[in-house]
């Protein structure tokens, strides 16, 4: 057995969160790779995805550094994979991906502020992004990549209207959002509907000449309020209505659109040119 694998994407991964992994290199069909703490006493294995620089997607039960052992078709034993270290921690934003609703965005790069809560793996980019109203319906499935000049993770071409899932090569240099090669991220604040009732008391019966007029019927009305972020990142929106889904937060007078748009001018230019 010699060393099969040159490097990983990304090097970091969550507790209980499953996360797509490029392994750089060539994977033959028969092979299995396993992350422990000691390649000699591994008890559990993984058959990855073949290719070259393939993404297979795992899930850690326990915080700690591992190293990726890798054992070969026809083979009895792994052999660790030297420089290669994962790292699993606790994942401190309680990623939720069933309460997520899916959020393009156009500008900054993945895990700043625009893109807070992004999509570890392949699987959650397909089950999310596919419910935002710009993609549904277009995106027949997620192609997976290791590319350096494409965004990190889940994002969305909107020229072809395809879904992406990157884990860019080691090393690489990060590349923005755009218009072009919108990510896809999850929102992290969503609006709230609490409901209240009101209900008219009771007329006592009274004399036929004294009869107050009958009671309204009791009422219910709702009552949405929308919980606002502390801080603005502005997104154009081209479905959809304000208040709604997809723009919760519409600005609200003149000298907010002047402040708030003016942040992303380069980017509103790729639109409204």
């Amino acid at each position: 057995n010699i060393a099969v694998i040159s490097g990983i994407s990304p090097s970091h991964a969550w507790v209980d969160v499953a996360t797509s992994i490029s392994l750089q290199g060539v994977i033959g069909p028969g092979a299995v790779v396993s992350w422990s703490a000691d390649c000699s006493r591994v008890v559990a294995w993984v058959d990855p995805t073949d290719g070259e620089n393939a993404l297979t997607t795992f899930s850690f039960a326990s915080p700690g550094t591992y190293k990726l052992c890798f054992r070969a078709l026809g083979s009895s034993f792994f052999v660790e994979q030297l420089g290669i270290a994962l790292i699993v921690e606790h994942d401190a934003r309680a990623h939720n991906v069933s309460a997520c609703f899916p959020k393009l965005v156009t500008f900054e790069v993945p895990a700043k502020a625009g893109c807070l809560q992004e999509f570890h793996s392949s699987e959650e980019c397909a089950k999310v992004a596919g419910l935002h109203p710009e993609i549904m319906g277009k995106a027949t499935g997620v192609v997976t990549q290791s590319a350096e000049d494409r965004p990190r993770g889940c994002w969305w071409q909107r020229s072809n209207g395809a879904l992406y899932f990157n884990a860019p090569p080691p090393d690489s240099p990060s590349v923005a959002c755009s218009t072009s090669a919108s990510c896809v991220c999850c929102t992290d604040v969503k609006p709230t509907t609490s409901t209240t009732t009101s209900t008219t008391p009771a007329t006592i019966a009274a004399a036929p000449s004294l009869r107050k007029p009958a009671p309204k019927p009791a009422t219910t009305s709702t009552i949405t309020t929308t919980q606002r972020p502390g801080r603005c990142y502005p997104e154009v929106v081209r479905l959809g209505k304000p208040f709604g889904d997809v723009c919760p937060y519409p600005v609200q007078n003149i000298q907010q659109c002047a402040s708030v748009a003016g942040t992303a001018l380069e980017d509103l230019q790729d639109v409204f040119p």
